[in-house]
């Protein structure tokens, strides 16, 4: 895997990990508690959206599976 494709992993796991504290599937790392924000859920969930439609035709396959996980 190359540095680039490192990153861009790492950016969508980010991002599909505060989609997920957002929605209250997981307990945030800073408090320790289950907190839901809707609204920032949905606001993340767009922007890996907008990832993969400025994206689509660039990725690798690996890649393009993990977004479209990350969106699912």
């Amino acid at each position: 895997m190359t540095e680039t494709n490192l990153h861009f992993v790492q950016l969508l796991l980010s991002l599909q990990t505060g989609t997920m504290i957002h929605l209250g599937k997981i307990a945030s790392p800073i408090s320790g508690q289950i907190e839901r924000d809707l609204a920032q859920a949905r606001a993340t969930i767009d922007l890996l959206d907008a990832l993969r439609t400025k994206t689509e035709g660039n990725l690798s396959a690996d890649e393009k599976s993990l977004l479209d996980r990350a969106l699912y």
